[in-house]
């Protein structure tokens, strides 16, 4: 995939992602000359007072999946169309290559902030300090969050208006791959509750390839991501316990799910699935 996203038909991906999730996994890492470290497993689909953008029907604002392992994000946010919605739903995608050039034409002063200005990032999985372009080893990476209610956050979304961005109706058995660490995404409404996606995080063990001057730019200015806001009463939680909860998640499990199952933050299971090493399952099929 050279272009920072694309959508593929692939209906045997779409049939498998819920049983096999590891199995899809490698076949799109594949595309990449890549194997996978880890993945996250969520359905996207509204239900009766769902609050959150993967269970409701309203609109979602631009942002990253910036769940973290081992410091990163996942590299792939790929969405599998199991029913398409009747009308809206559509897919918006953001380049932040064409974003970080507009803004360094237009504002250099904000351009710099990107890369030096350690901010906090509000997420429902957990809040962190970085800067919005971020390197950790051979990765780079943008962070946007949809909650974000500080400066740099507002003057990011207001440039997002001025780039091209591209629209995306998702067909029944395709898939869209999204470059996570380059890429910012989003959806319009949908008018009814029949659409339903399923979405895979994935962490690669080989990045694709990144703009290597911004890189550098970010390892040597930038601010890589530290957590806050992880409660003491995390120590309390047996080791045997966190990887029961780590497990699950492996397997496919979504995080809310565990987190409202075991009567958690959500945050504890990333700060869980960082201390926890298994080799990856071995594949299952030929999806």
């Amino acid at each position: 995939m050279s272009a920072p996203f694309s959508v593929v038909l692939e209906p045997s991906w779409v049939r498998a992602v819920v049983e096999e999730p590891w199995d899809v996994a490698r076949a799109v890492a594949a595309r990449f000359s890549s194997d996978v470290a880890t993945i996250e497993r969520q359905p996207i689909r509204a239900i009766a007072g769902g609050r959150s953008f993967a269970s409701n029907d309203g609109p979602a604002p631009f942002h990253t999946d910036s769940q973290l392992h081992r410091g990163r994000p996942a590299h792939l946010q790929v969405l599998f169309c199991v029913r398409p919605a009747t009308s809206g739903g559509t897919s918006l995608v953001a380049d932040t290559h064409t974003l970080l050039d507009e803004v360094a034409h237009t504002d250099p002063a904000l351009h710099d902030a990107l890369f030096r200005t350690p901010r906090s990032f509000p997420f429902v999985f957990g809040d962190f300090v970085a800067s919005t372009v971020a390197a950790v080893e051979r990765d780079l990476f943008f962070t946007h969050s949809p909650r974000a209610n500080d400066p740099i956050g507002a003057e990011v979304a207001r440039h997002l208006e001025r780039i091209p961005l591209t629209r995306i109706d998702l067909r029944q058995g395709e898939v869209l791959i999204v470059d996570n660490h380059r890429c910012l995404h989003g959806r319009t409404a949908f008018g009814d509750r029949t659409r339903e996606l399923q979405r895979l995080l994935i962490w690669l063990t080989e990045p694709p390839a990144v703009d290597e001057e911004r890189r550098a730019r970010a390892l040597r200015e930038g601010h890589a991501p530290r957590r806050t806001g992880v409660a003491p009463a995390i120590a309390a939680i047996p080791p045997e316990h966190r990887r029961a909860l780590v497990e699950e998640m492996r397997r496919g499990v979504a995080p809310g799910f565990l987190a409202a199952e075991h009567q958690m933050p959500e945050a504890f299971l990333y700060v869980f699935r960082d201390e926890y090493t298994a080799p990856c399952p071995g594949p299952r099929s030929s999806v």
